[in-house]
């Protein structure tokens, strides 16, 4: 790192590297010098890693033989062990059976993995490794009937590397569109831009709406397929239109990519990774139209939706609904703006939609808004009350109150969600976890008794993980509400 360091300030003073060897000589003794003085005086623990002992990993491979170990869906630090012969006869079984999704292509492994190999060779791409993906299934053990969720597995294979490319240049369009949508938001004061990341967007509008004690109604919508029902033709003309108004509307000519962001350039460098209009479409038209995935030798491509697990399917989905949405609003300011303003309460994190005073226009509209591939379930009862992402939300008196919800304190097992001091960890980042969660109860809590309720909770069981109760007393006297 010195000597990285040493080479750019020689370069920046316009002096040889040699003229800056006794001072590297100085620093490097005195650095050393230092680590000795701490090495004498500290003993560091050793941490050794569970899978050196040799008993426990003579077990885990007698496990493996006969179970597939898996996360379960919702609750990924519990390790579902199922069944070798069950999981492949379930994971077959939906894959020759949904003929409509999936198309078995037979034993073809490596002329899928040419045709990924040939599409990055011609896009100066180079393939991670000489496999395509995989696919798997976790148990949805929170459902009252047991089902699975289906998942892709890109985490290994050649065309991760564009997948990986495609996820950054979309996260820049989606940047520039919530830019140009929050634009046409102070000059038609009308929401065009539904999509959010996380729920403090929805406490900021309650939290408006309470000033004024203008609480009416509150709905929330669920899509309940919608990564396997897209038709590719939909994808397809929704992503070509909001990159063509994403471009336009940034006046560059290119995306540049590099190892962990992208940005919009004008003329990138020669040896930078970019995608201009043309080849952005056509990258997102390749992952989509091969689709390919194996199960041991055999091969299958999904003709339809998005493959869940590839690193741009969030970003597919979200742009392809944002474009209906964007859509049906510019329709509904030229023909009735009195009612477009009811969507200023809508919010969607990507299959779950709530609309806040909307008074049903969105509920009566929302068929016409989506393509008929997509069906919205409603999931609350009434108008006073829902659960929307990790809030839940009661109307009293014309006032939103709102507190912390997660859907896993109603789930029939105990779920693994916080860090053991036991384990590999410092001790400061458990406790360091103490702060940030109650940071979040406060955040997202509008009374103190659901704050302090919530703060209990956490303590309670952060003490059964050989946390100290004082310094948690401690940590916790000391987030404000």
């Amino acid at each position: 790192m010195f000597i990285k360091w040493l080479k750019k300030w020689a370069k920046k003073e316009h002096m040889a590297d040699r003229v800056f060897n006794e001072w590297l000589y100085e620093v490097s003794r005195l650095i050393n010098e230092r680590m000795k003085m701490i090495s004498a005086k500290y003993r560091f623990p050793k941490y050794g890693s569970v899978f050196d002992d040799k008993p426990s990993s003579d077990c885990l491979e007698s496990l493996k033989k006969n179970f597939v170990l898996v996360p379960v869906d919702k609750a990924s630090k519990n390790i579902a062990i199922i069944c070798k012969r069950y999981y492949m006869k379930v994971l077959l079984e939906e894959m020759l059976s949904n003929t409509n999704t999936y198309e078995n292509l037979g034993d073809c492994y490596d002329d899928l993995f040419r045709i990924h190999y040939d599409y990055l060779n011609s896009s100066k791409i180079k393939p991670s490794c000489d496999k395509i993906p995989y696919t798997y299934w976790i148990p949805k053990f929170h459902k009252p009937v047991l089902s699975q969720r289906f998942i892709v597995s890109y985490g290994n294979c050649a065309v991760k590397p564009l997948a990986n490319k495609l996820s950054l240049a979309l996260g820049v369009v989606v940047k520039q569109i919530e830019s140009f949508c929050n634009m046409l938001f102070k000059c038609t004061g009308v929401k065009h831009y539904w999509i959010v990341n996380n729920s403090m967007p929805i406490v900021n509008f309650i939290d408006h709406l309470n000033k004024r004690k203008a609480g009416r109604n509150i709905a929330t919508y669920d899509f309940t397929t919608l990564y396997t029902m897209l038709e590719h033709s939909d994808i397809l003309s929704s992503i070509n239109y909001v990159i063509d108004l994403a471009f336009k509307k940034s006046k560059s000519n290119y995306i540049a990519v590099y190892n962990k962001s992208a940005a919009w350039a004008m003329k990138p460098r020669a040896s930078t990774f970019a995608f201009d209009i043309d080849s952005l479409k056509s990258a997102i038209k390749f992952i989509l139209d091969n689709s390919y995935f194996s199960i041991g030798k055999l091969c299958f491509k999904q003709t339809i939706g998005i493959p869940i697990g590839v690193d741009c399917a969030p970003a597919l989905a979200n742009l392809t609904l944002f474009y209906y949405e964007y859509n049906y609003i510019t329709k509904l300011v030229k023909s009735d703006y009195r009612r477009a303003l009811k969507s200023n309460g809508c919010f969607r994190l990507m299959d779950d939609i709530s609309s806040i005073n909307g008074d049903g226009v969105f509920s009566i509209d929302r068929d016409s808004i989506y393509p008929t591939s997509l069906k919205l379930k409603k999931e609350n009862e009434g108008d006073i009350s829902a659960d929307i992402l990790d809030l839940s939300i009661n109307l009293h008196n014309e006032l939103f109150d709102y507190k912390l919800f997660d859907k896993r304190d109603h789930f029939k097992f105990e779920i693994v969600n916080y860090p053991h001091l036991g384990g590999n960890i410092s001790s400061n980042c458990g406790y360091g976890v103490v702060k940030s969660e109650l940071n979040r109860y406060a955040k997202l809590s509008s009374n103190f008794s659901a704050f302090n309720y919530r703060k209990h909770v956490l303590i309670q069981k952060l003490s059964e993980k050989g946390y100290d109760p004082g310094r948690l007393a401690t940590i916790a006297s000391s987030v404000r509400f």
